[in-house]
């Protein structure tokens, strides 16, 4: 698993703005909907990869920038992860 620290819903599942460290060293920052990712933050890969914009459903989704570990910027729109559209 892993930790959050943030906003909570009545059910005290993440909602709102908060960040969690997941166990392998990932983590996102941002807002939550009902115990998902959900609204716009950024996410900080294990593997020093970066995304920043929106996510839905615990995904990239919507317009965001992806910063690989090599240099290489993705941006454009997303999504459930997969970019759809490169924008120059």
């Amino acid at each position: 698993m892993g930790t959050y620290r943030g906003q909570v819903n009545k059910n005290n599942k993440p909602h709102g703005k908060g960040v969690y460290v997941f166990s392998k060293k990932s983590k996102y920052e941002g807002m939550f909907k009902n115990g998902n990712i959900h609204g716009k933050g950024f996410f900080i890969y294990s593997n020093g990869s970066k995304h920043v914009g929106e996510f839905k459903s615990n995904f990239a989704d919507g317009k965001g920038i992806r910063y690989l570990k090599n240099g290489k910027v993705l941006k454009g729109i997303w999504k459930k992860g997969e970019l759809l559209h490169k924008n120059k």
